[in-house]
């Protein structure tokens, strides 16, 4: 590196000024389907949620001052529509380069690191800046109906840009920092919390600044955006420094040194007993199956003592709140109704992200190769490499069995409440797990396969709960019950009617109730045609070669025998026919 530095020592300064890496990613993004399908997202959920506002808090009629709430309420969607896609966009700036071991070759070059950190920020902010331009029309739109002045509205607009600035300088810092993309996601998120917690937030001050009439609440605001500001700089001015440090970062689970950890833990208090050891993940060989072996065996969420782990983290608190109800006097279970939908959250999101990375991470790890090279049809690699996360399934199911054995105990004996809450459990749980796996054999990044079945799992959650609410305002559709059946489709639906048994969805409870169990088939076969794509199509979705060797793309034709099948005097090599 002083090579380098001695080198950079003889350009002068303006010739760090054509910025050519941020003019290569803008331009790859302009490139990339990706891209547009992000930003048409974007739009799509702003101009929705928008929409309801406007429609919710005008109920139809223009009546002027009622933009107040109805602009606090857009600027509090663009916050948060900033925190979720801009963390995912702008964490793997710097992590992708380390993934691909091409950092090392933009640090050769006569970039210099401040420069190499500045235009990577730069090539994830103004994408976002020109996401929030979208915004600016419902906000017009807002301030036309009164109620909003236009200091308000130059605030909203200075804050959000302010905002953005400082989640993609945080977000460039923990990229500079971690050594993967996962890594870097979860890390800004905490970094955000914690300035959060100290008031280095841009959304606490929105009010403040737009509102605020005393000297003394204007100088707590300004204070706010100057913090904001010096937080913005000072993570940009840390990723400067610790480019270089961080850029050959040996690989690492996080997870399973955590695990690691433990086990060494644990085998120091088994000393006491004797090392007496329950199950032995490391004695057995593969035999049949040896891919489904590697998953099981050597992978931090297959292995039998971590998956018990989780299973004792997920257990616990139902059995003491349980416990805690049968103790107690009144019996409500309306907290276990609560610990279910938490277990659905988090069970999901494992899923997704066990599920989605099982072909992801063999192409980041460029040992899917190797793999399709084994004498396997692909639905049996497919099959075996869901080994893990079979195993995760019966895992969860156990909570899942205890939470809906106490509710039909203390709850009265209900066979439709423990038929539907049994089928619910097993057919959402294989459908977001062969879902997420289907999302991750069409894509390449790990990090890019979890977010999108996060995504999609809350696309299908989500969107037929919003139709129902824009259905509902026509009193006909109410009364058809139109409305009703389009929310029906949403699983979280399907769940909440299962769990409360129909009660709180009005007089129609029964009807409601059996509605909801008839939606349970249509997943079912969802769940069908899901799988039976993933194993039909499993060689062209691991793009693997064809069997047939008149479908091989071969640059010559080899010709081994003569027509009586004895090997001919001579090999002629021949360009393949068209």
């Amino acid at each position: 590196m002083n090579s380098k530095r001695t080198h950079l020592e003889h350009i002068p300064w303006w010739r760090h000024l054509s910025f050519p890496l941020l003019t290569k990613e803008l331009t790859e993004q302009a490139n990339r389907r990706r891209t547009y399908v992000v930003r048409f997202l974007y739009a799509a959920v702003l101009f929705l949620l928008g929409i309801f506002a406007i429609a919710g808090d005008t109920s139809g009629n223009v009546r002027l001052g009622a933009g107040g709430a109805i602009f606090h309420n857009l600027v509090q969607m663009q916050f948060w529509l900033i925190l979720i896609f801009l963390p995912a966009t702008a964490s793997g700036a710097l992590t992708i380069e380390k993934e691909r071991d091409t950092l090392s070759l933009l640090l050769i070059t006569t970039i210099p690191p401040w420069s190499i950190v500045v235009q990577k920020y730069l090539s994830r902010l103004l994408p976002m800046l020109s996401f929030l331009l979208l915004g600016f029309p419902l906000l017009a739109v807002a301030y036309s109906y009164g109620g909003v002045s236009t200091n308000e509205l130059l605030a909203a607009i200075a804050m959000l840009i302010l905002f953005a600035v400082q989640v993609a300088a945080v977000s460039i810092f923990a990229s500079t920092w971690c050594r993967t993309t996962g890594e870097a996601f979860i890390a800004t998120y905490l970094i955000l919390a914690v300035m959060s917690i100290f008031g280095v937030w841009p959304m606490t001050h929105f009010r403040t600044l737009s509102t605020a009439t005393g000297l003394r609440h204007i100088a707590a605001a300004q204070i706010g955006v100057v913090l904001s500001i010096g937080a913005s700089v000072v993570c940009l001015f840390l990723a400067c420094m610790v480019l270089e440090r961080r850029a050959f970062l040996p690989a690492r689970n996080v997870l399973l040194q955590m695990f690691r950890r433990l086990d060494k833990f644990y085998e120091d208090i088994n000393q006491v007993t004797g090392g007496i050891v329950l199950v032995n993940d490391g004695g057995e060989l593969p035999d049949e199956q040896p891919i489904a072996w590697r998953e099981t065996s050597k992978k931090s969420l297959g292995t039998v003592r971590y998956l018990f782990r989780v299973l004792t983290v997920l257990e616990v608190p139902i059995l003491f709140v349980a416990a805690t109800i049968n103790l107690s006097n009144v019996r409500n279970t309306n907290s276990v109704s609560v610990l279910l939908f938490l277990l659905w959250t988090v069970g999901a999101a494992m899923l997704c992200v066990h599920a989605s990375g099982v072909i992801a991470s063999e192409r980041s790890h460029q040992t899917l190769d190797p793999l399709l090279t084994t004498p396997l049809t692909g639905a049996d690699i497919l099959k075996q490499k869901l080994a893990g996360v079979r195993r995760l399934i019966f895992v969860l199911l156990v909570p899942f069995a205890s939470i809906f054995g106490f509710q039909t105990w203390f709850g009265g004996f209900n066979l439709g409440y423990l038929v539907g809450s049994a089928a619910s459990a097993l057919i959402f749980l294989w459908l977001i797990a062969w879902g997420a796996l289907w999302i991750g054999l069409r894509l390449s990044s790990p990090m890019k396969a979890v977010l999108t079945s996060m995504i999609v799992v809350a696309l299908v959650c989500g969107v037929p709960l919003i139709l129902e609410t824009v259905l509902s305002r026509s009193a006909m559709l109410r009364e058809l019950w139109i409305p009703r059946i389009a929310g029906s489709f949403s699983p979280a639906s399907v769940i909440r009617t299962i769990e409360y048994r129909g009660q709180l969805l009005g007089v129609e409870d029964n009807l409601a109730f059996a509605i909801q169990l008839a939606i349970l088939p249509f997943y079912g076969l969802a769940l069908y045609l899901i799988r039976r794509e993933c194993l039909r199509s499993a060689d062209e979705l691991l793009q693997r070669l064809p069997e047939d060797p008149d479908a091989a793309i071969d640059p010559f034709q080899v010709s081994g025998t003569n027509e009586s099948g004895s090997p001919p005097e001579s090999v002629t090599l021949a360009p393949a026919s068209t």
